[in-house]
């Protein structure tokens, strides 16, 4: 892996001895690199940067290849997906490299995973056809995985049908700690403004999905 300093043009490597290297990842508030090896039953590897020190090594979690990697914004959480044959969701304590919980995905084809900026225990992960989000459910040292689909618009704009979406069992609710804030107060609205403010249409959603910090998550296409 070659890192480039993009104002001097200096160009640092890091290497893998045990494979090739495939997906990777940095933490969005520390200097930290995470990448998979390209190899069978691939390990996941965690450095500092730009010292390159080892953190720890995540194992376990695929038998041929991590397709995503993600590191929430606070905590120890660190999210890993593998491809084929797996189709798996890990949670990760990256501190110490310990698997916390994991939850199967029915062969989705995931292509993007990332974790709400002001909530460690949430994340969203999307594919070409099916969005989910996720929350980590903690009591004590026991973690566990609760799923939520949301139904995607179809290409005529309408919802689909019941028969046209498969929700898992465990599709519920996600988890929300936070303040109940009125519309009118996450519009920003203050003063008269505020106070007329009316609800005339419900809001559209549609596939590119964003989190807000009041616990909503917002999708555009």
């Amino acid at each position: 892996m070659i890192f480039v300093d993009v104002d001097t043009s200096k160009e640092m490597l890091l290497h893998c001895t045990s494979g090739g290297i495939g997906v990777f990842t940095v933490h969005q508030t520390r200097e930290i690199v995470a990448f998979a090896e390209q190899r069978w039953l691939p390990a996941i590897f965690l450095y500092t940067f730009p010292d390159f020190n080892k953190i720890s090594t995540l194992k376990g979690g695929a038998k041929l290849d991590y397709s995503l990697l993600c590191f929430s914004y606070s905590g120890p959480y660190f999210a890993s997906y593998s491809s084929t044959p797996d189709f798996v969701l890990i949670i990760w304590n990256w501190r110490n490299g310990t698997q916390l919980c994991s939850q199967s995905t029915q062969r989705m084809e995931a292509t993007t995973l990332t974790f709400n900026p002001m909530n460690q225990f949430q994340l969203c992960m999307s594919s070409e056809d099916a969005l989910i989000l996720w929350t980590i459910e903690r009591c004590s040292e026991l973690h566990i995985l609760r799923e939520q689909h949301i139904k995607l618009l179809v290409e005529d704009g309408s919802l689909p049908t019941p028969e046209e979406t498969e929700l898992s069992e465990s599709s519920t609710p996600l988890a929300y700690l936070g303040p109940e804030m009125p519309i009118s107060a996450i519009g920003g609205l203050v003063g008269d403004e505020a106070i007329e403010f009316v609800v005339s249409t419900l809001p559209t959603y549609y596939y590119c999905f964003s989190v807000w910090p009041w616990g909503g998550v917002g999708i555009g296409k």
